[in-house]
Parts: C-alpha cells; structure tokens; sequence
C-alpha cells in the first residue's frame, strides 16, 4: 500500500507540473477547443496515452475494457513490458492483484466498457489512496440519479460513490446511462480526475445541511486518532433532517469550554455520532496515563458522566434518532456539591441548546422535566409526552436518567 501510495503522489505531481500550454494539437483531430483537450494533453505528456500511426487519437472511438485498465494501471504509476501477445495481461494482472476488479469479472476484456464498468474501476482505483466519501449522500444520489434503477446491482455503490468523488457524473437531465459506451474523450476526462483532486466536482445538494465531524481511525503508527469528515443530514420521507447536521455542528463548536469536556465521535458507516461527557479536559486526557490499555478501557468508561447518541438509521423509530444515558457519579463532585451543580456547572451551555433547537418554544417544558430527573434522588420514575410534535421520554432514578427524542411528527 506504501509503494502504491509513493507512486500515486509521484504521477500526481509530475501531472500537477506539467505544462501543456505550448504543445499545440498533438493529434490532428483534437482541436484547440476540444473540450477534452487538456485532459488528453496531460495524460499523453505522462506517456499514460497515446494516438494512432496517422497522428490522429480518435476522441469518438471506444474505449476497450483491456486498454482502460491498462490506462488505470499507468495512471497509479505502473508501467509493464509484456512477454506475451496479450499487451494488456500485466496490468489485467495488477488490477485484480490491488482489488481494481475482481478475477473473472468480465467476460471478455476486448469489449467496449460501459460508463458504470469505467465508474467502479476509477472508484476502486481512488479508493486505494482516498478514503471513500461518507455513505450520508448515498440516497441523495439515488433520488437524483433518474435511471438508477438501469445501474447493474453489482456497480450500484460504485456508481454512487463516482458522483460523490465528483468523477464519473451524470448528464444534464439527470440521467447516468450506465450501459452507456464509455469514449476515449471521456476516459481521459476520468483518469485526469482520478489524479487531480482539484478538478472534480464532488456531488452536492443544496438542500441538505452539513458539518464536519470527528472520525476515530487507526494512523500509521497503529495508534486511534482522529480526522475530520463531512457528515451531511440524512433523508427521510423525501427531505433532508437538517436538524441532525446542527445538532453535530453545535456539538463540535462546544466540544472544550474548559469545564465539561465533549468526546465526540463519528462513524461514516453507520451515520451515527454520539458526544460522551467528561468533567473536563485534563479529566479526560488523564485516562491515557494509566500503564495499560485496559486500564485505559475502564477509566474510559469509569470517568464518562453521560453518553448523547444520534442515530440516523432510527429516524422512524418512536423513541429515536436522540438519546441520553446520564450516570450520576458522586464521586466527580466537589465536597458539598449537589448533583444539579455539578452538571449545570459543566455541561448545560453544551446541553441545553440541544433542547432548544428541537423544542423551539417549548424547550423551557422539556428542559423543566430534564432538571427534575437532575435534582431527582429517589427511586425509578418516568415521563413521556409529546413535546413540539416530538415523543419525549425520560426515565430517572437517584443513580442515573435515560433519555430519548423523536423526529417531529
């Protein structure tokens, strides 16, 4: 992967650097204001292309399934001599050695490549290198693709995923045409945003709210660490919950506010992002002193006061996509400190506004019922309403509150 990933940088500057300016027509039949120009200028300075014997690159043609892979090959930085009358065996070779394509999976490498065939091998190809975009604008893309329905089962999240990295898209009337015959044009197109990031043109819906969220994935040194991804605010019932994007966006601004402190996570599988509560920072960060990461484990949920969980998949549920669990630990107060002191010291700038964006007028009657479970040191009792056309459920007790919202009905 290291290898693969030197190379790819390698091909990526080298294509960043050139200059093509006074190259003039390579080919005769590529004019100066031929759209695909440029791209095929790029890619024919990197020796990735080339023409035909009477000078001519024939932009109509299309384009083989061998020799787009073998031109996905070249573009990672790979480049064979082949020892037998099958040129392209090599690079057919490599493909399915790095997960390009599966072994068997076209019949017959000489025919024309279809737009959907070409999308899941770039995609694969980037995939390599990039992490994939976020699933949040899967269905985005689904609503906007009008024959989507037309796209082989097998490509259908490559084809989606094409849109999000902003490489193979559709036509201006909202069509993919994934059985389409992929042009020698438009192959160049594709490789050159393959390679150049800046020249895509990722898919984006107005409409839809998002924010960028924290991630927890394994670094090179094989140490949890974070980056920060789009998470971009699921639809439901044909429109997007814009609400679920503020929510993330609130959360992050007021991650550390040097009292409470926020652990936030996200995961782009599953959508779903939760904020776990710490006393403060310093609090949080002396989990990692201790010796062993068992011990890390336990003072991980030994120190926690509270977990707020969002989860998009459950945004049909009565009692979802919103929930709390809140343990109440005497032993994080100060001497003499009640319960209630000890959270709205800490947490109630980063909690309350919660309430306040999904209960609008009515957040007062929600927040009142949240500080009885607070204040509450007795045994279990409960609390279900409907509040601003939202179930609201509260359950408490002397150790502890479990809490949930619904969508607005």
């Amino acid at each position: 992967m290291r290898k693969i990933c030197i190379m790819f940088s390698i091909v990526t500057i080298l294509l960043s650097g050139a200059s093509f300016a006074e190259m003039g027509n390579v080919f005769s039949d590529i004019s100066e204001t031929h759209w695909a120009k440029s791209s095929v200028d790029h890619l024919y300075g990197l020796e990735i292309i080339s023409g035909y014997p009477d000078g001519t690159f024939k932009p109509e043609n299309n384009v083989k399934i061998n020799e787009f892979i073998l031109l996905t090959i070249k573009s990672l930085g790979y480049h064979f001599e082949s020892m037998s009358a099958d040129w392209a065996k090599p690079y057919i070779d490599k493909a399915i050695e790095l997960g390009i394509i599966e072994n068997k999976e076209f019949p017959q490498y000489t025919a024309d490549i279809t737009r959907e065939q070409m999308a899941s091998i770039v995609v694969n190809a980037l995939s390599l290198n990039e992490i994939r975009p976020s699933n949040a604008m899967d269905l985005y893309v689904r609503y906007d693709m009008k024959d989507y329905h037309l796209v082989d089962d097998y490509y259908k999240q490559n084809v989606i995923d094409s849109y999000k990295y902003g490489i193979v898209k559709g036509y201006p009337d909202g069509t993919f045409n994934p059985s389409g015959l992929a042009k020698r044009s438009e192959a160049s197109r594709v490789l050159v945003t393959m390679l150049k990031a800046e020249e895509r043109l990722p898919y984006e819906n107005v409409e839809a709210k998002s924010t960028l969220m924290p991630e927890w994935y394994k670094g090179e040194d094989g140490k949890d660490t974070t980056r920060m991804v789009k998470f971009y605010a699921p639809i439901f019932n044909g429109e997007p919950v814009n609400e679920l994007a503020e929510i993330g966006e609130h959360l992050v601004n007021v991650q550390d506010q040097g009292k409470g402190y926020l652990e936030l996570g996200y995961n782009t599988f599953s959508q779903t992002y939760n904020a776990l509560g710490y006393r403060s920072k310093a609090f949080y960060d002396g989990i990692f002193d201790a010796p062993t990461l068992m011990e890390q484990s336990f003072l991980y949920s030994e120190r926690r006061d509270f977990s707020f969980k969002v989860t998009p998949m459950e945004l049909a549920h009565k009692y979802r996509p919103y929930s709390m669990t809140l343990w109440k630990k005497s032993e994080h107060m100060e001497a003499n400190e009640t319960y209630e002191h000890y959270f709205l010291t800490r947490y109630e700038a980063q909690i309350k506004p919660i309430f306040e964006i999904l209960f609008e007028d009515e957040s007062d009657k929600a927040w009142s019922y949240f500080m009885t479970g607070i204040k509450h040191t007795g045994e279990w009792s409960k609390i279900e309403e409907t509040i601003n056309g939202r179930t609201f459920y509260i359950g408490y007790s002397k150790s502890g509150i479990t809490l949930s919202f619904s969508l607005k009905q």
